[in-house]
């Protein structure tokens, strides 16, 4: 259920689901306002299956949202947050993880990706880019790590989908995966979607795709969408 301060804000709009393949999950997404002019998101996945990486991914998820704050840039929020994993050093687990930073006003999106899969921007005229670039190794491996950022500019209409492996790592009665390229063609036309539409379209088509086999995984999908009129 969103917030009054993210379902009030009409320059974007934002919808994610996780689905844990056991009684457990070890993923998460989140997304909040830093400001009047900036929203955080995050997607993240700890490698690990059950308690201790549900556990885990509590743990790292209470971390983040007491260091996210205003002024701090998206690679330091990364960069804090690994020092606090090993310091606290609850277990040996590890997290990939996606920060991004929207800026409200201009569509300038910064973002760090921790050994992460790559995002899909699904631009308003339907072109769709990976955001290919990694910052870093996962995040609660080694101490005083840096982490590097890059940046976007998205325009109105643009979406951004970040997921975890759970869904391209899905395997039909074949044994054969739903990839990213399977993925890039379920998002064809999504452009004009809403991202709650787009979400719920691509779980449909991976239910379908899987048939009688379950997931191996977890699976967390995040869609934001950018209204605010910033043109081409």
């Amino acid at each position: 259920v969103q917030t009054p301060e993210i379902a009030n804000r009409s320059e974007f709009e934002i919808y994610a689901i996780s689905d844990a393949a056991f009684d457990l999950g070890g993923d998460l997404y989140d997304y909040f306002l830093l400001n009047e002019n900036e929203l955080m998101f995050v997607v993240a996945d700890v490698a690990g299956k059950g308690i201790p990486a549900s556990l885990f991914m509590i743990f790292t998820h209470t971390l983040l949202r007491s260091i996210a704050k205003s002024g701090l840039a998206v690679n330091e929020i990364a960069e804090n947050l690994n020092s606090k994993l090993i310091t606290e050093n609850i277990s040996d687990l590890f997290v990939t993880m996606f920060l991004g930073i929207l800026n409200l006003k201009t569509g300038i999106i910064t973002y760090t990706n921790a050994a992460h899969n790559s995002p899909l921007l699904i631009r308003h005229d339907g072109v769709i880019d990976e955001l290919n670039e990694t910052h870093g190794i996962p995040l609660g491996i080694y101490p005083n790590r840096n982490y590097q950022s890059s940046e976007i500019q998205i325009h109105e209409g643009d979406q951004l989908l970040v997921y975890t492996d759970g869904l391209t790592d899905a395997k039909d009665e074949n044994d054969m995966n739903f990839t990213v390229d399977v993925l890039k063609y379920n998002l064809m036309g999504a452009w004009f979607n809403t991202p709650e539409e787009v979400v719920r379209k691509i779980k449909a088509e991976v239910e379908r795709f899987c048939g009688t086999v379950d997931p191996v995984d977890d699976t967390t999908l995040l869609m934001l969408k950018f209204k605010n009129g910033v043109s081409v």
